[in-house]
């Protein structure tokens, strides 16, 4: 592993506001973002005590805090604050404190890392000129290879490896595993290579790409910086100007491993729907190289070529160059000595950082031995030797050999293959907007999995999912739907009142109104409920209100304060409920916020977004912590757990200055109906409530205020009254939520004494 290097630290996306641990030549960094987004790289062991520093808190100053002793860190390493003696400078406190700091630059969607002591002799970071080019498109992915990274660098630094592992052949040629003459030139800081083929033949949307027989030409870069290769294909043939590009960069996380992170650009078929399968395309050469490279020996790569080891002119050629380059570095004593390397659990590992070189005293922790180039006893690549092939009379037939296969049956990774003939044909089967969506839920399954590949068993797990839980036939034909018999009652329970006994609901923004008027009655049913609220002063006082109006003790409801728009609340939301009572069975997405009640015009983007993020978002993910609860607890075919999502009658009876609310009640319907779709037949049925104007607190207190629109509300529920919170909404809740409701899903029920009439 070498210093003075630019590496990849990680994408830009994923560093947000929370510091990040990032392990790189055995070495742990943290990265954060100073108030304005500058990124910083220090060391992650603090010089006090050695507490992890990506644990701590970033300040507004841009400092970041220790978590154990609260030191602050600024990204230059120096100490700007030790609060047990914030009145005095950190440098009469503890003398000579510091850290080690790394320069960081933000480029091309990276964050890119200079580790070493001499930043001025550092081959600059490249020019990536398609990223601010609008004519391309790029996708992203990262993984780990359990390889070291010359070994990893191994598996795709020649050509002849294409046709034997990857099944692209040369053709044209006599022997199309004999790749064509191509000549590495050496660059200032890597070296290139330009071949031009006649590929193989393209197999389904690939094959549109060009003409049968067009030549190809394919150049590949290797740049120091980020040990980055860039492949470039122009995919539609010599002079289409279509291409297909990939940057490969390459950071060694430790001797026996290495992240891979690459950016996938292409100038043709634009459209978001086609990144997974240019992704997915891309990854499986990628894959097949990983398999490779986590599987050669020795597992840690020498320094260098083996002097004794067999070489050749075009297996090598490539690679050589390579260890020509690692050897000039090595030669400027940038190489860690891996022989002077101590466990990490027993030593600490710190890169040397520039400042250590301008200021090489009193450091806390001493840096990792680099290689002194006068104790170099490796051979020289210059003096490796191969035969020059090409000057050699053939003694053999040009066909020698084609009796057996030129491309070994299992050229392909056995998981590659079955992805090929099985399972983009199961795809292919459904709508043509749902295979995009397919390809890109099989990717992150097989990752959930441990696995780099799509196999057919996670592309039947899915289709399963959208068959309602039924695996396609063998023979390809539509799956038989599951089936399950009503579960039988005697209505018993609902004639004690107890028809819900058992049953777990929780009723987001159920501390008032409408919400607290169906816990109310759902509590008298005999369910567990927990109802929420996003401010907690109200909280305690509704929940003795409503273990008072239900006739119900104290632990058969719960309170939870949160904000339904966000995330964790949501989750946690769940959690607390399965911790209190064991289980969820329903969920009542009740809470809103209607917006200031301006013209369009005239709303502000606040509002609006609030009402989206209470409405919508909050909707949404009280159903998706919800519907994975049920799952978790096996729901399937038969049986009934429900959603129920709140509407409003001013979607039918529309109003006016109402244009974000409307719109976000549409679109619950709109989510209602979806997963309605999705989820139904493993049992979690989703329905809506659509109201009218219910005798709410709220109401009330609107009514008396402005007579008049109790009149003209009035007018319009032609039933005479208006909606009972308890009776009328919880009622309807009760019956959604029974037995009495398992056959009704996907629909909005509509409550607005004949408001919309």
């Amino acid at each position: 592993m070498y210093t003075n290097v630019w590496y990849v630290a990680g994408f830009s996306k994923d560093l947000e506001k929370d510091p990040i641990k990032v392990t790189m030549l055995g070495a742990d960094f943290v990265l954060f973002r100073e108030m304005d987004g500058t990124p910083n790289c220090i060391s992650n062991i603090c010089p006090h005590r050695g507490a992890s520093m990506a644990d701590g808190i970033i300040y507004k100053d841009g400092s970041l805090g220790c978590p154990f002793h609260g030191w602050r860190f600024d990204g230059e390493g120096t100490c700007t604050l030790i609060p047990s003696r914030c009145d005095h400078e950190p440098q009469v406190v503890a003398p000579g404190v510091k850290t080690d700091a790394y320069p960081t630059v933000e480029q091309y969607g990276c964050i890119w890392v200079f580790l070493g002591d001499d930043l001025d002799a550092a081959s600059p970071i490249f020019d990536v000129p398609e990223w601010e080019d609008d004519a391309f498109h790029h996708t992203t992915n990262e993984e780990i290879w359990e390889a070291d990274y010359v070994t990893s660098k191994f598996t795709n630094l020649d050509y002849v490896h294409l046709p034997v592992v990857h099944g692209i052949l040369f053709q044209g040629n006599e022997n199309p595993i004999q790749a064509p003459e191509h000549v590495v030139t050496s660059t200032e800081h890597g070296f290139q290579s330009v071949m031009r083929v006649n590929p193989a033949p393209s197999e389904g949307v690939w094959s549109e790409m060009r003409e049968e027989g067009a030549k190809v030409e394919s150049r590949m870069r290797f740049f120091i910086p980020g040990f980055t290769l860039r492949g470039q294909v122009e995919i539609g043939g010599i002079g289409s100007g279509e291409f297909n590009i990939f940057y490969e960069f390459t950071t060694p996380i430790d001797e026996h491993r290495t992240m891979m992170r690459h950016i996938f650009l292409r100038n043709y078929r634009m459209e978001a729907d086609f990144d997974a399968e240019h992704t997915r395309r891309n990854l499986q050469n990628i894959h097949q190289d990983k398999d490779l490279a986590e599987r050669l020996r020795p597992l840690v790569a020498p320094d260098g070529p083996n002097p004794d080891g067999f070489y050749a002119h075009d297996e090598d050629k490539i690679m050589l160059t390579y260890w020509g380059l690692m050897e000039q570095m090595r030669n400027k004593g940038w190489q860690l000595d891996r022989s002077k390397l101590q466990a990490a659990d027993t030593k600490v590992r710190i890169i040397p950082s520039p400042n250590r070189k301008a200021n090489p005293e009193g450091w806390a922790y001493p840096a990792v031995a680099l290689l002194d180039p006068a104790d170099i006893t490796q051979t020289s690549v210059k003096d490796l030797k191969y035969v020059d092939i090409d000057n050699v009379e053939a003694t053999r037939a040009k066909d020698y050999g084609k009796s057996e296969p030129v491309v070994p049956r299992d050229a392909k990774s056995k998981a590659t293959m079955e992805w090929e003939d099985e399972a983009l044909a199961m795809i292919e089967k459904a709508p043509g907007f749902i295979q995009p969506m397919i390809i890109k839920n099989a990717e992150k399954a097989a990752r959930e999995k441990g696995s780099n590949f799509v196999t057919v068993e996670l592309m039947e797990e899915l289709q399963a999912k959208q068959n309602g839980g039924v695996a396609p036939s063998a023979d390809g034909s539509a799956p038989k739907p599951k089936m399950a018999k009503r579960k039988q009652s005697e209505g018993s329970a609902m004639q004690n009142g107890q028809e819900l006994a058992g049953k777990v609901v929780i009723v987001t923004g159920g501390t008032m109104g409408i919400g607290f008027g169906m816990a109310t009655r759902l509590a008298k049913y005999g369910a567990n409920i927990v109802i929420t609220s996003r401010n907690a002063d109200t909280g305690e006082e509704a929940l003795a209100r409503l273990s008072k109006a239900a006739g119900v003790k104290a632990n058969a409801v719960a309170y939870f304060q949160m904000d339904i728009s966000k995330e964790p609340d949501n989750e946690n939301l769940v959690k607390f409920a399965v911790d209190t009572f064991g289980r969820l069975d329903s969920i009542i997405n009740n809470a809103v916020y209607p917006g200031d009640f301006q013209m369009l015009g005239d709303e502000p983007l606040d509002s609006f977004k609030q009402v989206v993020d209470t409405n919508i978002t909050g909707t949404y993910l009280g159903m998706k912590f919800a519907i994975k609860q049920f799952l978790a607890q096996g729901a399937e075919t038969g049986d009934n757990y429900s959603i129920i999502n709140i509407s409003s009658g001013a979607t039918r009876d529309t109003g006016m200055r109402m244009a974000p609310y409307i719109a976000s009640k549409r679109a619950v319907e709109g989510l209602t109906q979806a997963a309605a779709l999705e989820y139904s037949r493993q049992g979690i049925r989703v329905n809506t409530l659509l109201f009218g104007v219910f005798e709410t607190e709220k109401a009330i207190q609107f009514h008396d205020a402005m007579p008049e629109f109790e009149q003209k509300n009035a007018a319009k529920h032609h039933v005479g009254r208006f909606g009972d919170p308890e009776h009328d909404a919880g009622e309807a809740a009760a019956y959604l939520i029974s037995e009495r409701g398992s056959f009704v899903t996907g629909t909005t029920m509509i409550l607005d004494g004949g408001m919309c009439l």
